[in-house]
C-alpha cells in the first residue's frame, strides 16, 4: 500500500490534498506543522511527501535538509505562495522534486504530479529488485 505525507499548515488546502489524493490501496498521513511532519517522517518513511514551506515550529526548508541528511529517497513536491526563482532552485537543489505555486494550483495537474512520481518511484524499486518483486520458494 502506498504511503502520502502532507505536511501542510493550511487546513483547507491539506484536506482538499488529502481527499484527492487517497485510494483504496493509498494511505494519505497528514501534519499540521514541520515539527507534526518531522514526527511522522520518523515514524515511517512515505512513498511520495507533500510539503509547504513556509510553517510554524520548523519550516519546509529545514525538513528538505532533514530529508538530504538522512539519504531519504522518496520524491518531494513543494506546495508554496514563495515564487522567487532562488527560492525554488534551491529547494531542488536540496531535494524537492517539483514544486508547485498554491495561488495558481491545479488539484488534476497536483493528483497527476503525484501519479507520476508513485509511478516512477515503483519503477525504480522493481529494477533495483533482481527477482522483480517475486519471492522465490525452494521446495
Amino acid at each position: 500500500m502506498e504511503n502520502i505525507l502532507i505536511i501542510e499548515d493550511d487546513p483547507y488546502l491539506r484536506n482538499v490534498c488529502a481527499k484527492n489524493l487517497r485510494s483504496p490501496d493509498r494511505i494519505v498521513r497528514t501534519a499540521k506543522n514541520g515539527k507534526d511532519g518531522l514526527r511522522e517522517l520518523r515514524k515511517e518513511e512515505p512513498d511520495l511527501l507533500l510539503l509547504d514551506l513556509l510553517m510554524p515550529s520548523v519550516d519546509g526548508f529545514s525538513i528538505l535538509e532533514f530529508i538530504k541528511e538522512n539519504e531519504y529517497s522518496f520524491p518531494v513536491i513543494v506546495l508554496s505562495n514563495i515564487t522567487w526563482n532562488f527560492d525554488m532552485m534551491g529547494c531542488r537543489s536540496i531535494g524537492a522534486t517539483d514544486y508547485f505555486i498554491k495561488s495558481s494550483i491545479s488539484i488534476p495537474a497536483l493528483q497527476q504530479k503525484v501519479e507520476e512520481r508513485l509511478r516512477q518511484r515503483r519503477e525504480e524499486r522493481i529494477s533495483a529488485d533482481p527477482s522483480g518483486g517475486l519471492m522465490r520458494m525452494t521446495v
